[in-house]
């Protein structure tokens, strides 16, 4: 069975990696983008189970993303 993929949204470098490395060390597979666009570009290519995302974006902030994906049927869950 594979594991849960999440995807983690944050432009914070650090954040980024310290998240990314937690959950893979926890089996997550793991998806990652620095800002809205690249998320849109990994969700086209993957829908993520699971995705963390930060609000404070530059460009497209992360309520407005969400908003996007909650209008997507594919992705409204």
């Amino acid at each position: 069975m594979n594991p849960p993929v999440i995807l983690v949204v944050d432009d914070n470098p650090v954040n980024l990696k310290l998240v990314c490395e937690v959950l893979s060390f926890d089996g997550f597979g793991v998806l990652q983008a620095k800002d809205a666009e690249e998320a849109q570009v990994s969700i086209a290519r993957q829908v993520p189970d699971l995705i963390l995302m930060d609000i404070a974006l530059p460009g497209i902030d992360g309520l407005e993303l969400t908003r996007m994906l909650k209008r997507e049927p594919i992705t409204a869950s």
